[in-house]
């Protein structure tokens, strides 16, 4: 194609690029953003009113309930409280209007407010100010209307402000956009241009013109790919040129060969007339040929004596080429005669070589291949299938198939001498593929391998030899076997889990009803584990663990099975036991061995256990039943004192919770909706002003009430559970502030958090997709207390992952419980909390001990130097208030303050403290 078709002919198509690609995509980009913000304000409109019917339906629930309350003949109170209302709902409430049937209605209004937004937007927008009227019947059956109007300039502003984040965003995807795409098409711009000017240079036959390869990786391919192709054009038509060389001095070369050669040759021209021939080609024919007259008639060449076909003869030059376009016409043919064996020949070197060229693309590039012929023996073999034989090409050519690929569970078909047998031999290697079959490198070594044989046959159906392809399958079976094994086996000590044990124990339930025998299942719980993880660290206990499970699998018997459960608790199955005295003598025999020490590293370890045992057909049950009984016995066991055995007592069954049905329970609790958050205040004793809150644990059990987390927390021993349980009562408290935060009270929300689920390593990033979840709730309004001893296990981890949710997530801390933990000073004054909570055992005997006084004194000097605020739980009474004041302790906690309440009821507890309760119990 010329140049001139390719290059751009006008201004418009040459200049104007960015034109042609930006003016349509800002056309729809504006036509997309006007349709998106048309619907997003209304969408927003209908939420901001929806939020605002829930705002007034609040403020009415709450003001009808006080105003129900007064008397009806004193109209001066709900004057005074609607007037209170309009300074407490300033933010939002506009007129408040009470009129009680057949008496003198009151009201209170409170100046319009001027909307942020813009007028055109006011007006555009179009929001009427929510109303909401309520009834209530009163105590004298009179019927009371309450009328509320919210301001309309709170919603406005609303729904501007977020439009204004969301322009925002979408301005800042949209430059982005359209800075991406004039980027790219700049790359594209002058990728073009090089290639055109490549172009131009080629066509100009500058056969060595090259694009630099330069830019990004794609521009990069593209040079490189043009580059190549213009070194094959120019490396074709170089080698155009020596061939047309080449035929010059071939066809000087072939009359040379004609004068000289005694063979029948004749020569003619493009159009049949006969220009030479040689002398034996007429004796041959006994006739003159004609020659080329003056006319040039075309002249046919006679028939030889013996009937030959008519076509010309195949012969090796006569092998099908890839086809090329000639460079000048062919000038003439040069005919000669060869014999019928040379012809048969030739046939059969062409038959072979189309056979080895007809199987070689059929067959996988990654797999190991080996042909034969008919007699088994190896005529090719590739480089993969001589890495898994260990046969070189040299090596393996020539030899019989069964030597070089040998496999360890197969016999090979013997070798065919006689050639009645190639049809056999041919059957044979039709076989299916046969799987996993070993075969035996060289060397000794072995491999997995799956292999098919086929025939390989001409196009009549003659079968001319076979073709073995095989592959490596070692590493996919060894990834079968551990992903089997993973399946039943704990990954920690190599001994069977739960779905192991299931199967062992259904098998020797099965085993002891054919035989009469019994069977014991004993479960056993290591003691003081968790004291053990604590001293010496996690990685100390896994070896511990190790070496428990070492000794069991060392005891076990050939009738007996092992099987750990989960944490340091271990399942023994003693099979095919005669009595009962044969199953104690070898607990306690366990029990012995499991008490000897041990020793990890340089510590000398004595680790002991409890064990339960449940004794089958004695006590007749199912598995799962069983393992619960045994589970029963060991509680009792740990009960009485640890390092014991216990055989389990039916009468004792129902009497007897463990500590996993306990966990089960809270569990169950927890999804059912059984878990409550109450809130307790906490006031500053100068000023009367709530400064916090904090958040408490309650269960309402469906039989026994209400119960504090004292009667929960110390029943959680499972590290899941209590992160469970931790996340739900961040959760909760979140979504309790956002609603006090809507409420203009910004009040900090006190949260404790369990040293188990603080030590998890995915804790800061899931209380970051909680506050994300709240956003845009301030962060800092969430304080997370920590016990002081925590302090006492692993304090670097504990220290750098406070330091990161204070710095990164923005959350507070406070340390709980402060003056009855070990942690060291040091290690308070290091971590990022700001506050110190004295523990209520300590606050609330300051009236009687000077010792409890001093720690209160020391903490509050302590906290003054450090910059915390110190607040004191256990404030049962005034007196501990005055008291906890002369200290130097201002903020406080507890009954003399306010009970814990639901969160729904600390609003309207503030509003009454603030009036009445503050200036009278507290405040000098």
């Amino acid at each position: 194609m010329p140049l001139s078709e390719e290059t751009p002919k006008t201004p418009w198509q040459a200049r104007s690029v960015y034109l042609r690609v930006f003016v349509p995509l800002l056309l729809v980009i504006l036509a997309v953003s006007a349709v998106r913000y048309h619907y997003m304000v209304e969408s927003e409109v209908t939420a901001a009113h929806e939020r605002a019917q829930a705002e007034a339906t609040r403020i009415g629930s709450a003001l009808l309930t006080a105003l129900k309350r007064l008397p009806p003949d004193q109209p001066e109170q709900a004057q005074r409280v609607l007037e209170d209302s309009t300074v407490y709902f300033a933010s939002s409430l506009f007129t408040v209007q009470w009129q009680v049937q057949g008496r003198t209605g009151v009201s209170a209004q409170k100046p319009p407010g001027t909307p942020d937004a813009p007028a055109w937007f006011t007006k555009w927008a179009n929001v009427q100010p929510p109303t909401l009227e309520l009834s209530e019947t009163l105590t004298d059956g009179t019927v009371a209307h309450l009328k509320i109007a919210l301001q309309s300039h709170v919603l406005v502003d609303q729904i501007w402000d977020n439009l204004q984040v969301q322009s925002g965003i979408s301005l800042f995807n949209v430059v982005f956009v359209l800075t991406l795409l004039a980027w790219l098409v700049h790359q594209h711009v002058g990728l073009v241009r090089r290639l055109l000017h490549a172009h131009r240079q080629l066509q100009r036959g500058h056969l060595t013109a090259r694009m630099q390869e330069r830019g990004s990786p794609s521009e990069r391919a593209v040079a490189h790919s043009v580059n190549a192709a213009a070194l094959q054009l120019q490396t074709q038509v170089q080698g155009q040129k020596d061939r047309l060389q080449r035929q010059a001095q071939q066809l000087e070369l072939a009359q040379l060969l004609i004068e000289a050669a005694p063979l029948p040759v004749t020569v003619r021209r493009s159009d049949g007339v006969c220009l030479d021939v040689r002398e034996e080609w007429q004796r041959l024919f006994q006739s003159p040929l004609p020659m080329a007259a003056a006319e040039a008639q075309p002249a046919a060449l006679p028939q030889p004596p013996l009937a030959l076909p008519a076509q010309p003869l195949p012969t090796l030059d006569a092998l099908p080429t890839p086809p090329k376009p000639p460079a000048a016409p062919i000038p003439g043919t040069i005919a000669t005669l060869v014999t019928a064996s040379d012809r048969q020949r030739t046939q059969q070197a062409l038959s072979q070589a189309q056979q080895a060229h007809a199987a070689a693309p059929h067959l996988p590039g990654g797999d190991a291949i080996i042909t034969t012929d008919l007699h088994g023996t190896i005529e090719t073999i590739n480089e993969t299938a001589q890495f898994l034989t260990g046969y070189k090409v040299h090596q393996a050519m020539g030899r019989p198939l069964e030597e070089v690929f040998r496999l360890a569970d197969a016999l090979h078909p013997q070798r065919n001498t006689d050639a009645t047998d190639a049809a056999e031999a041919a059957t044979l290697a039709d076989s299916p593929p046969r799987t996993h079959p070993i075969l035996i490198h060289r060397s000794g070594e072995r491999y997995a391998i799956e292999y098919t044989a086929s025939t390989i046959r001409k196009s009549n159906g003659v079968a001319v030899g076979c073709v073995l392809v095989f592959h490596d399958v070692s590493e996919s079976r060894h990834f079968r076997h551990q992903v089997s094994w993973q399946s039943h086996h704990d990954a920690l000590t190599g001994l069977h889990n739960r779905a192991a044990l299931a199967e062992s124990l259904t098998h020797a339930l099965f085993t002891a009803q054919q035989q009469g025998t019994l069977l014991a299942v004993c479960m056993i719980d290591l003691d003081h584990f968790q004291r053990l993880n604590q001293q010496h660290g996690s990685a100390t206990g896994d070896r511990a663990l190790r070496e428990v499970a070492l000794r069991l699998r060392a005891f076990a018997g050939p009738h007996d099975a092992v099987a750990r459960m989960a944490g340091d608790e271990f399942v023994l199955l003693l099979g095919q036991q005669p009595h009962l005295q044969a199953i104690e003598a070898r607990t306690a025999q366990l029990l012995e061995q499991l008490g000897q020490p041990c020793a990890i590293d340089a510590l000398q370890l004595r680790i002991t256990a409890s064990m339960g045992v449940a004794v089958y057909p004695q006590l007749q049950a199912c598995p799962s039943t069983l393992l619960r009984q045994a589970d029963q016995a060991m509680c009792q066991a740990k009960q009485a004192g640890r390092q014991q055995v216990r055989f389990f007592d039916a009468q004792s069954d129902a009497a007897l919770q463990t500590p996993h049905t306990q966990q089960t329970r809270i569990a169950q609790a927890l999804r059912t909706g059984e878990m409550r958050l109450h809130y307790q205040p906490q006031v500053n004793l100068a000023n009367g002003q709530i400064v916090a809150v904090e958040a408490l644990l309650r269960w309402q059990h469906p039989e026994r009430g209400l119960q504090g987390p004292e009667q929960i927390l110390p029943l959680i021993d499972d590290a899941d559970l209590a992160a469970e349980l931790g996340e739900w009562v961040l959760t909760e408290a979140l979504a309790q502030l956002r609603l006090w935060h809507a409420q203009g009270l910004d009040w900090t929300v006190g949260v404790n958090v369990a040293t188990q689920h603080l030590l998890r390593s995915n804790f800061a990033a899931r209380l970051q997709d909680l506050l994300a979840l709240f956003a845009p709730l301030p962060a800092h309004l969430l304080q997370l207390e920590v016990q002081e001893s925590a302090g006492l296990h692993e304090p670097q981890a504990l220290q750098a992952l406070m330091q990161h949710c204070h710095q990164t997530l923005g959350v507070r801390w406070a340390i709980d419980d402060f003056g009855i933990g070990k942690a060291t000073l040091a290690w308070v004054a290091q971590v990022p909390a700001d506050t110190l909570k004295i523990d209520r055992s300590i606050a609330g005997a300051v009236l009687h001990s000077t010792e409890d006084a001093a720690v209160v004194s020391t903490a509050v000097a302590m906290a003054q130097a450090l910059g915390h605020t110190l607040v004191a739980e256990g404030a049962e009474s005034p007196e501990h208030c005055t008291r906890l004041r002369e200290l130097g302790c201002q903020v406080v906690q507890g009954y003399a303050i306010a009970h814990p309440m639901p969160g729904g009821e600390v609003a309207d507890w503030a509003r009454s403290y603030r009036r009445s309760v503050a200036s009278t119990l507290v405040l000098p």
